[in-house]
């Protein structure tokens, strides 16, 4: 989350803040480099969170810098800089101050040591057989789910009271068909 707000805010830099078209490169005297330095930061310190950067660690929390960021940018869409003074807000002082919100969010949530995961689809390739949050094991190709047999296509049963001949149920095991041997 932290580093969605930090790419944000670093986005944000090159859009405008200020009307005519002042971005913060043109607007800002020195907040300009301390907001693109702390999005860096940020980045930097959410890569070695998440094991993608292997190069030295950041020693500083990440807490403050973001507080920092949030402020700074606050303070810039309540009492414009000089160079803007008495302009109007445009787009990229929103996307930073959103920017800005989702890095605090994410610095307070790492400090927290709160975690968020998102699981789109238990049945995806690659997750067969792992458990799930009960504790079942999820049917694999290999070992079907046992189905009871059903009363067949167009019954009305409880949980089909239409009796919807679109699922048709596999006919149960007869005695005649031929089994093959098991593999040794």
């Amino acid at each position: 989350m932290a580093a969605a707000g930090a790419v944000m805010l670093l986005v944000s830099l090159w859009l405008h803040w200020f009307e005519p078209e002042l971005s913060a490169w043109e607007t800002f005297e020195v907040w300009d480099i301390v907001l693109a330095a702390s999005a860096v930061y940020t980045l930097v310190v959410a890569a070695a969170e998440l094991g993608w950067w292997h190069g030295p660690r950041p020693g500083l929390k990440l807490l403050p810098v973001v507080i920092t960021v949030l402020l700074v940018v606050v303070v810039s869409l309540i009492n414009e800089p000089p160079a803007a003074n008495g302009r109007d807000l445009e787009g990229g002082a929103w996307v930073a101050l959103v920017g800005a919100v989702l890095m605090a969010l994410g610095a307070v949530l790492s400090e927290a040591r709160v975690s968020l995961s998102f699981e789109m689809n238990r049945t995806s390739p690659g997750r067969e057989g792992r458990a799930d949050v009960a504790g079942d094991r999820t049917p694999t190709a290999a070992s079907p789910a046992p189905q009871a047999p059903g009363p067949g296509p167009g019954v009305a049963t409880p949980a089909d009271p239409a009796g919807d001949t679109t699922r048709v149920a596999p006919p149960p095991f007869s005695a005649r068909e031929p089994r093959e041997p098991p593999l040794r």
